[in-house]
């Protein structure tokens, strides 16, 4: 599992939605991973981590160690160290539209 480094502008990302015709929501979030990568904002249901935009799974939890590197600038919706978690809100100055968009 690795990051998409694909250099690409909103109004470029924007145009080329638009270029599919009448998609659902689900559909277009999971374009947009798939052109510019999974948002570092995450959830985490039962130890599975999911990408917040497109809920894929990226790691499950229960039968595998995820790899501290990738997800080490990761946001997580409802932190399990709490509401005012430091690392979180460390995370959050770093996130780009990449990372906010349709989240």
């Amino acid at each position: 599992m690795y990051r998409r480094k694909i250099a690409m502008t909103t109004s470029e990302l924007k145009t080329k939605l638009k270029s599919l015709g009448n998609i659902t929501k689900k559909q277009r979030n999971s374009i947009v991973c798939i052109l510019i990568g999974h948002s570092r904002i995450r959830y985490i249901t039962w130890g599975c981590i999911y990408c917040a935009r497109c809920d894929e799974m990226l790691i499950d939890g229960l039968v595998s160690t995820p790899d501290p590197e990738y997800f080490k600038d990761d946001v997580y919706i409802e932190c399990p160290h709490g509401s005012n978690c430091k690392k979180c809100a460390e995370h959050k100055k770093k996130l780009t539209w990449k990372d906010e968009i349709f989240v």
